[in-house]
């Protein structure tokens, strides 16, 4: 306490840790609702049209399993 404020807050690393990710995760979710108020589906390509411009086949998918997007 200093003049009779909170001056600071004692945290474990691991709860910080956790609250800096849900913080995160906060934000991330802001900015994706954000978008989809403004997606139009009309303007969405396929999978099969992606594969056809960048002249991906089946066997370049392979092996990506253990490969995570966020």
């Amino acid at each position: 306490m200093k003049n009779n404020t909170p001056e600071c807050v004692l945290l474990s690393p691991d709860e910080y840790i956790r609250l800096l990710d849900e913080v995160n995760d906060a934000k991330l979710y802001a900015a994706a609702a954000e978008r989809m108020a403004h997606f139009d589906p009309s303007t969405g390509i396929s999978q099969a049209q992606v594969d056809q411009e960048f002249e991906f086949s089946p066997s370049d998918y392979e092996n990506t399993d253990d490969i995570a997007f966020e």
